[in-house]
């Protein structure tokens, strides 16, 4: 992130503002290794990641 003064507003808009929504993370990514892994913003919607349950305390992690 450039050295700026982030002004107050939703997360949705600072992470897409500042670049570190996940279309621009992805970006990133694509120019560094010189690709394109052909992923739409609309694709980011549906997929689902299911919550991970553990009985360990992080402490114990």
């Amino acid at each position: 992130m450039k050295d700026t003064f982030a002004h107050g507003a939703s997360r949705h808009y600072l992470m897409k503002e500042y670049g570190l929504d996940a279309m621009s993370l992805i970006k990133e990514v694509e120019k560094l290794l010189n690709t394109n892994f052909g992923i739409k913003e609309a694709e980011l919607s549906e997929i689902y990641l299911a919550p991970e349950h553990s009985e360990a305390k992080a402490e114990a992690l």
